[in-house]
């Protein structure tokens, strides 16, 4: 009786040991491949505030997008709390486009499409992380509330002919830090 109840309190004690570490790696997974991204980045002599173009279509084996969409191209960024405010400036472009800014665990803060802008104009966003900093209310913005923020742009290609020029486009993006 005493050896059955020493295998269970061992069993139970993998059983729960692995439930635990399951429940940990699950809650620290998005945080391991956003530092992974971000080394990558850094690796390539990408800092805060710079584009990582991607400027080929990607397919199911890239992992740095989770899901991607076959004819579609990205851009990538990171910006830093402690580095102040941003304007992200968009050139003008009649497909499809749109920003997402994901916190350090990727739950999504905001975003920022083309149903956002003027059709075939140039436009810009203010991105901010004290709603006191707001230097311009009538400009479209948001407010951040994590220290750090993975910024990931989606461009819409109709056809293979289309990747130079949304290249182009990409090229184009700017992200400005603001004076404060």
């Amino acid at each position: 009786m005493t050896f059955g109840i020493i295998i269970l309190l061992i069993l139970a004690t993998f059983l729960l040991g692995g439930i635990a570490g399951l429940f940990v790696s699950v809650l620290l997974y998005p945080k391991w491949e956003i530092q992974k991204v971000k080394r990558h980045m850094k690796k390539e002599g990408i800092g805060y505030g710079e584009w990582k173009h991607v400027s080929k279509f990607v397919d199911h084996h890239t992992k740095v997008i989770v899901k991607p969409n076959c004819e579609t191209l990205y851009s990538l960024a990171f910006i830093h709390k402690k580095d102040g405010p941003y304007k992200l400036t968009m050139p003008a472009f009649d497909t499809y486009f749109s920003f997402a800014f994901l916190d350090e665990n990727t739950n999504v803060q905001g975003y920022f499409t083309n149903t956002d802008t003027i059709e075939n104009k140039e436009s810009s966003f203010l991105i901010y992380y004290d709603e006191n900093e707001i230097l311009d209310k009538s400009q479209a913005c948001i407010i951040l509330d994590s220290r750090l923020c993975w910024i990931i742009g989606r461009f819409g290609v109709g056809s293979l002919e289309d990747i130079p020029e949304v290249n182009k486009i990409q090229e184009a993006i700017r992200l400005v830090k603001l004076n404060h």
